[in-house]
């Protein structure tokens, strides 16, 4: 979630300070394409579709669950919408008006009460790598690739086969994408590096 949240702001911003260490710096990420394709804003005054939202969600990686708890779940119950994106410290409430956005407020999850009203929110996808048909596919045949013996004994495989993704899966994400890339990637190409000791 705060990875996700650190490489979105690093890509939309032209005045950020990052410091890391060399294994940080080397660690394979997600395309930022990916990223940037599931990272949408809803605002007060938008017009959405339960249908197109509710596919769009699925499609970045949140659960459509009966109550939002944690991170990467969202769930619709008439015109009331709750999502907790990643990268935030709250889920957020969004009421609507037919289909028009007439609050977002963030609430408690265990008491399910509101807290503040807000006029917007930032929503990166749930997962670091897709998780649609073409990523599942993706992923088989790259196992396949990858690993000997009959990949239906791995539950890891057959897992993903059946759309289950298991905590821990991201150490697979060179599986689902077409190519990984570094925060290198992610920085503009102006970008001062400043390196210490050795």
């Amino acid at each position: 979630s705060e990875r996700l949240k650190t490489l979105s702001e690093i890509d939309h911003s032209d005045n950020t300070i990052v410091i890391t260490s060399i294994t940080t710096l080397m660690q394979t990420l997600s395309p930022k394409e990916f990223i940037n394709q599931y990272t949408f804003f809803v605002d007060v005054g938008d017009e959405i579709n339960l249908d197109t939202i509710r596919t769009q969600f699925v499609r970045s990686g949140y659960r459509n669950v009966g109550q939002v708890f944690e991170h990467g779940e969202f769930a619709i119950r008439g015109s009331i919408l709750d999502i907790f994106p990643m990268g935030c410290k709250l889920p957020f409430r969004i009421e609507l008006f037919d289909n028009e956005i007439e609050t977002i407020r963030t609430f408690d999850s265990t008491t399910q009460r509101s807290i503040n009203e807000v006029n917007s929110i930032h929503l990166l996808p749930a997962k670091e790598f897709p998780m649609d048909e073409n990523a599942i596919t993706r992923f088989r045949t790259a196992f396949r690739e990858s690993f000997e013996g009959n990949p239906t004994q791995c539950p890891v495989y057959t897992n993903v086969t059946d759309g289950i993704f298991t905590p821990g899966i991201e150490y697979y994400l060179p599986l689902f994408v077409e190519h990984t890339e570094t925060l290198f990637d992610f920085l503009h190409e102006d970008t001062l590096i400043i390196t210490t000791h050795d």
